[in-house]
């Protein structure tokens, strides 16, 4: 997703907004800063390659918290739970594989509390949109087509759904609650079989 958030990072060059990326862990694996003081503000609270900025471990922010909640997520100024970040106004959202629905890492957008914009939601989405799809471009011909099976029997049935391909398990959500705790080399056994 590297060249996405390039792309949105030179839209916002010379403005008081940086752009993140994560993993699904908040470790930080890139950072765009098109402003010398957004860098330093950046450095100042460890928003840099390589931090971990997990709710659990540093509070309320931007980045854990989108993974934390599933969703686009804004926290603003002294909002953020630890006071280093007061200074900042975050909206992150996670990017889920399109095919496993697994969160893959989250996009956020920091920029000072001052700063702040509703425009910083809609350019998170936008981002997190594109970065998605160029993730489904990505995926094999047989996941597409695994994806396409599930989504095509799921208009024919409300009930729940389970595809086993040979590397990959896509479930409905009402599927995946019932399948919970369940090994799902079980899953592939039973599927070879039955094929």
């Amino acid at each position: 997703v590297g060249p996405v958030l390039e792309g949105v990072a030179r839209r916002l060059q010379g403005t008081d907004t940086a752009v993140l990326l994560s993993d699904r862990t908040a470790r930080i694996l890139r950072r765009w800063t098109g402003d010398d003081r957004m860098a330093t503000l950046m450095d100042r609270v460890h928003a840099a390659e390589g931090f971990v900025l997990a709710e659990e471990q540093v509070g309320t922010n931007g980045v854990g918290t989108p993974l934390e909640a599933g969703e686009a997520v804004a926290v603003v100024g002294t909002a953020h739970y630890n006071e280093v970040f007061d200074e900042a106004a975050c909206v992150g959202a996670p990017i889920r594989h399109p095919i496993t629905r697994r969160v893959e890492g989250v996009v956020s957008l920091p920029c000072r509390t001052a700063d702040a914009s509703p425009l910083q939601l809609a350019i998170v989405l936008g981002a997190v949109q594109e970065a998605e799809q160029r993730l489904l471009e990505q995926a094999t011909a047989r996941e597409r087509r695994l994806l396409a099976s599930l989504l095509t029997a799921r208009r024919r049935t409300a009930q729940p759904l389970v595809c086993v391909g040979e590397d990959i398990v896509l479930a409905t959500p009402a599927a995946a609650r019932l399948l919970e705790g369940v090994d799902q080399g079980l899953l592939w056994d039973r599927a070879r079989r039955t094929l």
